[in-house]
């Protein structure tokens, strides 16, 4: 399966270096810590965002319109200790995650959203990430 590319938008460097190190064994991964850098990190070869919900800069629906509007198409996953209570399906969200949360869960939920684009291959397994 061709590499794909994730962008990790989280202010907790230490946690956004983790989902960074460990997502780097399967895709390209890049890892930003505001909500503004993760604008700036968008082109066209990103196919999934990871972002907190509650991100420093741009944040929630400001930023959840700025990805729609950007020259990528990616999905998108939602992290937060704190969820919102309403549906971001309709602003592009493909899952949210509330944390804390196992890194397979976060594995599976960015599998699901690859398998949904419209070029996407069948995922190859992949072995846990605990």
């Amino acid at each position: 399966m061709p590499e794909r590319t994730i962008v990790v938008a989280d202010d907790n460097t230490e946690l956004r270096n983790i989902f960074v190190r460990r997502l780097r064994e399967f895709h390209d991964v890049r890892g930003v810590e505001t909500g503004d850098a993760l604008l700036d990190a968008l082109d066209p070869s990103v196919d999934v965002v990871v972002c907190d919900w509650r991100i420093e800069g741009t944040q929630q629906l400001e930023l959840l319109t700025a990805i729609e509007r950007s020259p990528c198409d990616p999905s998108i996953i939602a992290i937060s200790g704190c969820l919102p209570p309403r549906n971001l399906q309709a602003h592009g969200v493909a899952e949210c995650l509330e944390k804390p949360f196992k890194l397979d869960t976060l594995r599976a939920a960015i599998q699901s959203a690859l398998a949904e684009q419209p070029d996407a291959s069948p995922p190859q397994a992949q072995s846990s990430m605990q």
